[in-house]
Order: C-alpha cells, then structure tokens, then sequence
C-alpha cells in the first residue's frame, strides 16, 4: 500500500467525537498551570486555581484532579483514586470571589506529584452537587506535555478538508459536517496508529487507551493564516488559533455543505511563520460516501462470529477504508482501559466483507458505557509536501466519510 493509503487509515482510525456541556455560567472554576510544556527532573509546574459565584448561595464538593496518559484520575492534593473532593459541602455565597491563587509548585518528575513518564497530562477542576459527581457548572481543563530531558523528535504538519455524514443514535438523525483546518508539530516518535503497513484486507490491533491519544512534544507556528482554494463557495481563510500553547489553523465561523465540491481540486497556501516556511500543495476531494449496508440509522447488530457483508455506492477505481473501533472498559471508573480496532482496506467496487476471524477479536464493552462501538467508512486522497521546518514533511488530505455507532454481540 502507498504510504499516502497509510495516512488515509491512521486518520479513519482516528476519528472521534465530543460535546459541550452548556451548564450554568454564574457559577466558575477554572485550573491554571504555568507552562503547556514541561520536562522531567528539570522544570517546575504552578498549578493555580479561581473560581467565583454571582448566583445564588450554593453548597458544593471541590474536586481538582490530575490526569495522567493512561487515563488514571488523581485527586490533588494527596492524589487519591476515589473521587475524594478537595473541599465537602462548602458554601460559596453570592458574590464569592476568589482571585487566581497558588495552590502549589512541583518539581516535574520529583516525589511530590505523579508525573514519572512523558505525555499528555491534564489538571481539571469541577463543582459538583456534594456527594456525588453530578456537575454543577462547566469543568475547567488545563492541558500539559511533559517530556523526557534531551527528548527530540521530528516536525510535521497536515491540512485538511472532512466532508463527514454522521449519525447520532441519541438524537437519531443524521447530519453533514464539513470541516478545514491544518495543525504542525513536534513529537518524539510516530503514532503507534501509523505501524499497520498490510496490504487489501483487515487487520487487528489493540492499543493501550493511554498511547491511543496522539499526544505532541509542541505545537508549531506557520504564520498569522493559511488560504484554502478551489471550494465551490469560494476561498476560505483557516485563521491561527493558540491556547495554552496549543496552535490550529480554522475555519472562523465554521464550513457549510456546498463548500465541498467532489472533483473540486483545493490548494492549500501557507505563508510562512516562526517555525515552518510557505508551502502550497493540492488535493483533489474524492466522492461523498453512499452507504448501503450496514444500516447505520438502525444502530446495527453485529454478530462477531459472522462475517460482517458491507456495501456502498463504489467508484470503480482506487481503494476504501473501513474501520471498527471497540473499547475495554474499567467497570469502576467507566473509562476505556484498551482500544481495539478492525482497520480494513478494500477495492472500491461497492462491496466488501469483513472475516469473522477479525471481528471476534473485538471487545464487547458494556451497553451502560458512554464509549460505544463505532463504525467508519471513508475514501480519501491525500499529498505530500515539504517545508522549511517539517523535518518529516508535511500532508495535505481530502476525506469523505460516513460514520455512526453499532452494537457488538
């Protein structure tokens, strides 16, 4: 397979989905560290905190955890597993006020805070209704790298344009999203996702949820914009966006369906910045995905030991790809432990199956679980660019996918 077919299938892998709270805003925590950077046995972290209320008088618990890689949650300060809030039962009047505060420094790596391994960590601090864990207003997150002294890695970066026909079993309606945006980076070694290099046909793997994240050593800057070219609707501008150290480039005030045009070659223009030099390269955006079998709107069944039969609208040429992702789940804390996916590459003729033999190697987590297994479909297209700072070079990706959750037995 083409290495562009690889990227293609790490990114299918890939794909995941979140949503917004939208609880109520008179009520505010919010967790601060120092730097989104840090290393071992060299730099010091300060976490600090705020928080306030310009609402009526409210009781609440104070939880302040630590999340580490592999998704343990730790409670500061004595970084407890049992969800053991900070403060029980306090008042926070109307009116509370509490200014941005120290609540300690650490010594990255040292004795006194879990961080003995390199990744992303996250500090997160909640409200929630005394003795229990049921938020009382939006949770507040601070994300970090830590990294191994001496640790260097390569520079990439990857543009890219989604056309994504989702369908939502809660809500049970389907809906198109269309999406741009491109992100570069540093990191100390290449997704463990990118390691399948099979030929037609399904693999299995599993990974640690831990290593499933695809976490970064920095976030590299291409300059104030990049310009995407070609679109149906006209030039769209993906405008810099930096938090916490965090850079990505997108679309401000979102894309619409008519942006994607299948056929439409788009070109991709960076301009240059601090870290990464211009570049220009096209894509040209593949046929939307018409999805026959399984019938995702019905939130199918599948059997792990029957072969899977899948049948879609084919072009006639060039490859599909098609994966199914399943969880093992800690039962305590309800978190994915594991992460196993069925990642398939078939002919685009229209139809496929997917053996048992792979399909009975998925696990079946539990129905009460937020973590449900999902099924992918996507043709993709995808370039390769070079530019001054990305020493591993830089990929350009057009995709169209179908997606939606399905039931294992």
């Amino acid at each position: 397979m083409q290495k562009a077919g690889l990227l293609c299938l790490v990114f299918v892998v890939g794909l995941s989905f979140a949503g917004a709270s939208g609880l109520a805003q008179d009520l505010v925590i919010e967790v601060h560290t120092d730097s989104s950077e840090y290393t071992i046995g060299q730099d010091t972290l300060i976490l600090s905190v705020l928080g306030f209320n310009v609402g009526p008088a409210v009781n609440v618990d104070v939880h302040i955890a630590l999340i580490t890689p592999d998704w343990q949650i730790l409670e500061w300060p004595d970084w407890n597993t049992q969800f053991r809030p900070v403060l029980s039962d306090v008042v926070l009047p109307n009116g509370f006020d509490y200014p941005l505060s120290e609540l300690g420094s650490y010594l990255v790596g040292g004795p006194e805070i879990p961080i003995a391994a390199p990744g992303q960590y996250v500090f997160a601090a909640a409200y929630t209704v005394p003795g229990t864990l049921e938020f009382m207003a939006d949770v507040s997150f601070a994300l970090f790298e830590v990294k191994q002294q001496g640790q260097a890695g390569g520079t990439y970066g990857h543009a890219y344009l989604d056309w994504m026909n989702s369908y939502d079993s809660y809500l049970q309606t389907w809906q198109i999203w269309v999406d741009a945006g491109a992100f570069f980076y540093q990191e100390s070694s290449r997704a463990a996702l990118g390691a399948w290099k099979g030929e037609e046909g399904c693999q299995v793997k599993t990974y640690d949820w831990g290593s499933y994240v695809h976490t970064y050593e920095r976030w590299l800057d291409a300059g104030e914009k990049i310009d995407m070219f070609g679109s149906p609707l006209g030039d769209v501008e993906l405008v810099k966006n930096e938090q916490m150290g965090i850079i990505q480039y997108m679309a401000w005030g979102g894309l619409t369906e008519g942006h994607y045009g299948p056929g439409s070659t788009y070109t991709f223009v960076g301009y240059g910045g601090p870290d990464v030099g211009p570049f220009s390269a096209s894509v040209v955006a593949p046929p939307i995905v018409e999805l026959a079998e399984p019938a995702l709107d019905q939130i199918p069944v599948v059997d792990r030991s029957q072969d899977l039969a899948v049948r879609w609208t084919g072009t006639g040429s060039g490859y599909i790809y098609v994966v199914l992702t399943s969880y093992t789940i800690n039962e305590q804390t309800m978190e994915p432990t594991s992460v196993t996916s069925c990642s398939c590459v078939f002919e685009d003729d229209g139809e496929a199956t997917i053996p048992s033999g792979a399909l009975s190697q998925l696990p079946v987590p539990p129905a009460s679980t937020y973590y449900r297994p999902y099924f992918v479909i996507m043709r993709c297209n995808e370039v390769e660019f070079g530019a001054d700072g990305l020493s591993g070079g830089g990929s350009i990706g057009a995709y169209a996918s179908v997606d939606g959750n399905v039931e294992l037995k």
